[in-house]
């Protein structure tokens, strides 16, 4: 049995409950740090704005064929919204177990603090 001390009383948590308790405390540090997927998203979507914005309004240059340039940018915007919308996915699925987690700890009668810390409910 491991122990979670909160304030002068201590709780005995098993192996499985400290697991999650630790898991818990991952989740929210995951949700706290900006992603990488997400700033990867983001530069993608504003690299092909530019390339097609390039091509529509400059012709891609003097030698530049511009349906290429005006390809690459439509290219860049759909790698920037898959990766997007897998980043989302990723984040709903984090938001199920982090919810999932909390009511696992309810239905026992504890709640627990965004860094994993484990207390008893009181009423």
């Amino acid at each position: 049995m491991l122990h979670e001390a909160q304030g002068d009383c201590a709780l005995n948590l098993s192996e499985d409950e400290a697991r999650l308790a630790e898991r818990y405390r991952l989740l929210c540090v995951q949700q706290d740090s900006p992603s990488r997927c997400g700033t990867v998203a983001f530069v993608a979507a504003f690299a092909g704005g530019v390339f097609i914005v390039s091509a529509v309004f400059f012709g891609g240059g003097e030698e530049g064929d511009p349906l290429f340039i005006f390809g690459i940018g439509v290219c860049c915007l759909v790698a920037g919204g898959v990766l997007w919308f897998q980043e989302r996915q990723a984040e709903k699925r984090r938001w199920e177990e982090k919810k999932s987690i909390i009511l696992k700890f309810r239905s026992r009668g504890l709640g627990i603090q965004l860094n994993g810390q484990v207390h008893r409910l009181m009423g």
